[in-house]
């Protein structure tokens, strides 16, 4: 179990740092879209996009490799078909759970601890700035944790899915004889 939560931390980590770097070496992009978004006062809209990308890499990262593709394959069962709800309880349990408190213990420590919300380490800490423009911090992080969990959530069941679709769904095909 250990190991598995270990694993998870990695994970994390892992697409954490991506999306840094990634948001780090096109931060003029951004700039310009904040820029756009700021002129029409909608800087939370800027905030979310951040968010949703951070949501694909951070699932990229966890199933986008055909090896991790095919252990999250080799979980399912071979007798019956997995239903939507059946792997969402499956992923809450072993992969969104974690990443969740992972997400939360990070958030907390920025907002209350360590006050990255302004200056320099807001570049950095960028993902995991809190949402809300003119909220106060209670506000920000209630905000930002329904945002993550509501986002990570969905678009991970979504990679996971299409992963589904192509590698394990025709198994339980009719075939036309």
């Amino acid at each position: 179990m250990i190991k598995s939560w270990l694993n998870h931390v990695i994970n994390f980590l892992v697409g954490t740092m991506l999306h840094v770097v990634l948001y780090g070496l096109f931060g003029f992009v951004w700039n310009i879209v904040m820029g756009f978004m700021s002129t029409g006062n909608i800087l939370w809209l800027y905030r979310i996009i951040i968010f949703f990308v951070y949501f694909c890499i951070l699932n990229w990262w966890i199933y986008g490799t055909s090896k991790k593709q095919r252990k999250y394959l080799d979980t399912l069962p071979r007798d019956h078909k997995v239903t939507l709800k059946e792997d969402y309880l499956a992923f809450l349990k072993h992969d969104g759970l974690p990443i969740i408190v992972y997400y939360t213990i990070c958030m907390s420590l920025q907002i209350f601890v360590f006050r990255f919300t302004k200056g320099y380490f807001q570049a950095f800490f960028a993902l995991l700035a809190p949402i809300g423009i003119e909220l106060n911090p209670y506000a920000n992080w209630g905000l930002s944790f329904v945002v993550f969990v509501i986002g990570y959530q969905a678009i991970a069941v979504i990679f996971r899915k299409h992963i589904r679709k192509n590698g394990y769904d025709f198994l339980f095909e009719e075939k036309a004889v």
